[in-house]
């Protein structure tokens, strides 16, 4: 009996596995290959076996951990001996290094680093320094790098992170692309809204992500000030509290001279986007952000940042806009704009769905991210 072709596949949290990489398993296991897959134990396990794939959960920290790292790498060795996989593909920056290093000394025949974003963006100094040295490691330990954003793979070259590795964008970008049949238009869930006390009358504004200051948080209080001084709106805020400044960014935030209302978590964030007029992400950094990616699938027109990876999130004044990292002013006048036209509104949310529907169908995403790895994709545009 032929044995089936093994793909390695990893990530340093399972519910990044989830994530990012559940229709690349589709497509890998519908190219007939078994499929295995290495993330920190969780209680997301159970949807990664679900699709057919075989897990093996090694405990992987977030952050640097040299001793904690290294205590893994026998049972990684072990593993990729064991299964011997044909390509290994791989992200994050943990499961990144760690991954890539283990296939490249244990001779896996094809090697993709996928790139979701650039800590070291938010770094000076000697961590910066430290996080470039890890991130051309990871490269060096793989044949390619496939980035998620075109700014993101333009930056990771430009740093030469890359170790003259060829870094590749699929097709327009994105890790996963967007379920457009799950973050579609709907009604705005009247009864959520009620629960959460916002203000039947007053025009909402989402921000939806990680609650520390790399996301922007000061911007986004100066933000939601500033529009309040040119017309009523209220900004509902659904975000993570797990980073160190968390605690800090939500004190400032409930402190601030307009109507904010806080979630600190939702499973599901479909309801909390049928709630929001407009969505708004001032981040310092992105991969490519998925939030922008589902608010555009609902129709929703999100301004963001003229950084790396938001950059490739809207298209400027078509389906959303763009300003500049820190211009709160620049960001508040969009957000008023938008909300003082709401047929304009429509009329860009509705060119932000056509996008999404066009360019990053998840099927097509994971289709190209396994062709660029066994070398029989095209990369994105541009490229």
């Amino acid at each position: 009996m032929t044995r089936s072709p093994v793909a390695l596949l990893f990530a340093t949290q399972d519910r990044q596995v989830v994530w990012y990489y559940l229709d690349t398993i589709a497509n890998l296991r519908a190219r007939g290959f078994a499929v295995h897959v290495v993330c920190s134990p969780g209680t997301d396990l159970d949807a990664i076996h679900a699709t057919g794939a075989h897990v093996h959960p090694i405990p992987m920290e977030r952050e640097i951990a040299p001793i904690k790292d290294l205590r893994t790498l026998p049972l990684w060795l072990r593993l990729v001996r064991d299964i011997k996989p044909a390509l290994a593909i791989g992200g994050t920056p943990k499961a990144g290094l760690v991954g890539m290093t283990v296939s490249a000394l244990c001779r896996v025949p094809t090697r993709t680093y996928m790139l979701h974003g650039l800590r070291l963006e938010g770094a000076t100094g000697a961590q910066r320094r430290l996080l470039g040295a890890l991130e051309m490691l990871t490269s060096r330990a793989a044949h390619r790098v496939v980035a998620v954003s075109p700014s993101l793979a333009a930056v990771f070259e430009a740093g030469h992170y890359n170790a003259g590795r060829p870094v590749l964008v699929p097709g327009h970008g994105s890790s996963h692309g967007v379920d457009s049949a799950r973050f579609a238009p709907r009604p705005r869930d009247v009864n959520l809204a009620m629960d959460l006390g916002l203000a039947p009358d007053l025009p909402t504004i989402l921000y939806l992500g990680r609650l520390t200051g790399d996301k922007g948080a000061t911007m986004l209080r100066e933000t939601i000030e500033r529009v309040a001084e040119q017309m009523p709106a209220q900004l509902l805020c659904v975000g993570g509290t797990g980073d160190l400044d968390s605690a800090t960014v939500s004190a400032s935030l409930a402190a601030a001279r307009a109507k904010v209302v806080m979630v600190e978590h939702a499973v599901d964030v479909v309801p909390y986007l049928s709630l929001a007029d407009v969505l708004v992400l001032p981040t310092r950094r992105e991969g490519m952000p998925n939030v922008v990616l589902e608010a555009a699938a609902m129709e929703i027109p999100s301004v963001t940042t003229r950084v790396t990876g938001a950059t490739d999130s809207v298209i400027d004044a078509v389906t959303g806009y763009l300003v500049d990292y820190g211009d709160s002013a620049a960001m508040a006048d969009r957000v008023v704009g938008l909300l003082r036209d709401p047929t304009g509104r429509r009329a860009m949310g509705s060119k932000a769905r056509e996008r999404v529907l066009r360019d990053f169908r998840p099927q097509d995403v994971a289709r190209t991210i396994v062709d660029l790895t066994i070398g029989t994709g095209t990369p994105g545009p541009g490229q």
